[in-house]
């Protein structure tokens, strides 16, 4: 049995929608790669980690207006919400369902 997740991520959704067969995802790191350039080498997978890590969650400030792309910085917002809202209950509800009291 998997982990209880109250929110998770699409990835087959991403990758059904990402570009030469490959996902969104993976095309933003290909088109960013030189982001990781500090990284390369590194003995601790820290630096790595990191840079990945921001290209998955970053938020750009909201849309000055309907002429911006609104579509493309509202799906990043409710990307990061649902990583932070499964983070969040993820646990509580793995406790429900064992049937741990709440107390506990």
């Amino acid at each position: 049995m998997s982990d209880p997740r109250a929110f998770w991520l699409d990835e087959q959704f991403d990758r059904e929608h990402g570009v030469e067969g490959r996902g969104r995802y993976e095309a933003e790191v290909r088109g960013r790669i030189d982001e990781f350039t500090d990284s390369w080498g590194d003995f601790a997978p820290v630096a790595f980690a990191v840079t990945a890590w921001r290209l998955a969650t970053e938020l750009s400030p909201t849309p000055e207006g309907p002429d911006d792309d609104v579509a493309a910085a509202a799906r990043r917002a409710v990307v990061v919400l649902a990583r932070e809202l499964n983070d969040l209950l993820a646990p509580m509800i793995g406790q429900l369902d064992a049937g741990v009291p709440a107390d506990s």
